[in-house]
């Protein structure tokens, strides 16, 4: 069972009255696992509510008086209690692979987990999504979402992403529109890649396909001094002042 551990307790809340203390794994409510602090909230929202709380190797089961709508008034270690999707694309424009060594160990979680993207506007490619998530997110209406895009051509975003789901990945950006989920795009413009007719072909697929969106971000490719990557480089003026244009006409 995935377990979130409690990291503070609110004074005076209805957990603290119940007897819920900081260190404590919270495994259930009202008998349901509980996967994410989305589903936590839900089933936390209602009135009287039963903790399965693992204390130490003790499993205890503590009931919550409180009214329908009040906060428990519990803080947990993470948002998601069973496991964080991590991204399983390899993009030579990603971030993650510009981060020098030695750093918190946070900063080197590549995600693509649709719950962050609903929870804290990360952006997902959707290569890993699946039919259980889509009925999910329509179910618990969990909306916005934060799609990145790159390409609409399948094999342009297959190249980007490295990854040969990312060529069929966008069927879940319109199932995901199809059900009015609200989709936020982002496009990363890497020089020579996906710039140029490449970019006007993609806004006009955008248009053609996802005309849903609620907005698409053109960003520029961010490089650090520890890029290992070859073909990342910075846009030239020419390059640059052509995107803006681009962008200008489509706008």
């Amino acid at each position: 069972m995935s377990t979130a551990r409690v990291v503070a307790v609110a004074p005076g809340s209805p957990a603290e009255r119940a007897g819920v203390a900081v260190g404590d794994l919270l495994g259930a409510v009202n008998g349901q696992p509980i996967r994410d602090v989305i589903e936590y909230r839900v089933l936390t929202d209602g009135a009287d509510v039963t903790l399965a709380i693992d204390r130490g190797g003790l499993e205890i089961d503590l009931d919550v008086p409180k009214a329908e709508g009040e906060q428990l008034g519990i803080e947990v270690d993470s948002a998601v209690f069973d496991r964080v999707r991590t991204c399983d694309n390899h993009c030579e424009f990603c971030f993650i692979y510009q981060l020098p060594k030695g750093m918190r160990k946070s900063l080197y979680l590549k995600d693509d987990d649709y719950r962050l993207s609903f929870l804290y506007g990360n952006f997902t490619t959707l290569t890993r999504f699946t039919e259980a998530d889509l009925e999910r997110v329509i179910t618990e209406n969990l909306s916005p979402l934060f799609v990145s895009i790159h390409a609409t051509d399948p094999l342009v975003r297959n190249e980007m992403l490295r990854n040969k789901r990312g060529a069929m990945s966008l069927r879940w950006l319109r199932h995901l529109l199809d059900h009015n989920i609200e989709v936020h795009g982002q496009i990363v413009v890497c020089p020579g890649l996906n710039d140029g007719d490449v970019l006007e072909d993609t806004l006009a697929g955008i248009l053609d396909q996802y005309p849903e969106l609620a907005d698409v971000a053109v960003v520029p490719l961010g490089l650090s001094k520890f890029n290992k990557e070859q073909r990342m480089r910075l846009h030239t003026v020419e390059e640059a002042q052509r995107v803006c244009e681009i962008v200008d006409e489509w706008q």
